[in-house]
């Protein structure tokens, strides 16, 4: 079999294992993401952050409707035990519990804002929760496929990888390092084939002794522009 028939099979193999390894590289680019399920625990991220800020003003309200309480109540006792019984002194006094019962009351009413916040937040973190959880479920089996066919095209890289070695063995050690040397050079394509009378790949018309010795088959040709193993189409 001629030098060049055996190039050009092996150029083959090599096209072969290069769409494999690009499958096999996809597949693991899709087990590794999954859109459905980044963009579930984006949303269930964000409710979780609102309730979060929500809790925090929850417990700052809190905190502050106490202290007016334990403002109020004192100056309360002050008002009505009898023992201030100038009636200026109670205006004063009487005046200081009212802003203050006055902003506990807003606060009051910002602390019923927030609680009728969170409780629908409350809500919605758990629509999200379920919507993680399918997506989840719908990975786990969009995976279990993608897995099976990622089985199947590294048992077919195997053997290719197999074909590969066996028809390698059977070029000659000089067409096979220039074949190696090219593959380096132009990006895996070695060889191109023919069409007419030009070159495949880069269009080149090819001189007719060029030409004739391709169609020979009894030498590796190169085109005389892009260096690529010449075959007949």
């Amino acid at each position: 079999m001629s030098v060049v028939f055996e190039i050009a099979s092996l150029q083959e193999i090599d096209d072969q294992l290069a769409t494999l390894q690009a499958g096999i590289a996809s597949i693991q680019d899709r087990l590794a993401r999954s859109e459905q399920l980044d963009n579930a625990r984006r949303q269930l991220q964000h409710v979780e952050e609102r309730i979060a800020q929500h809790e925090r003003t929850q417990r700052r309200l809190d905190g502050e409707i106490a202290d007016l309480t334990a403002r109020i109540e004192p100056e309360e006792k002050r008002l009505f035990s009898g023992s201030v019984t100038s009636s200026k002194e109670l205006m004063s006094i009487q005046q200081e519990v009212d802003s203050l019962k006055k902003k506990r009351s807003q606060l009051e009413d910002e602390l019923l804002e927030i609680m009728d916040r969170l409780e629908k937040l409350e809500s919605r973190r758990t629509a999200a929760q379920e919507a993680v959880q399918e997506a989840e479920q719908a990975r786990e089996a969009a995976h279990r496929e993608l897995r099976t066919e990622l089985r199947r095209y590294e048992d077919s890289l195997a053997a290719a990888r197999e074909r590969r070695a066996e028809q390698a063995s059977q070029v000659q050690p000089r067409p096979l390092q220039i074949y190696e040397d090219l593959r380096k050079r132009k990006g895996g394509a070695a060889v191109a084939r023919l069409q007419g009378q030009a070159c495949g790949a880069c269009r080149v018309a090819i001189p007719d002794a060029l030409r004739k010795q391709v169609l020979l088959r009894d030498a590796v040709a190169q085109c005389p522009n892009c260096e690529k193993i010449l075959a007949p189409g």
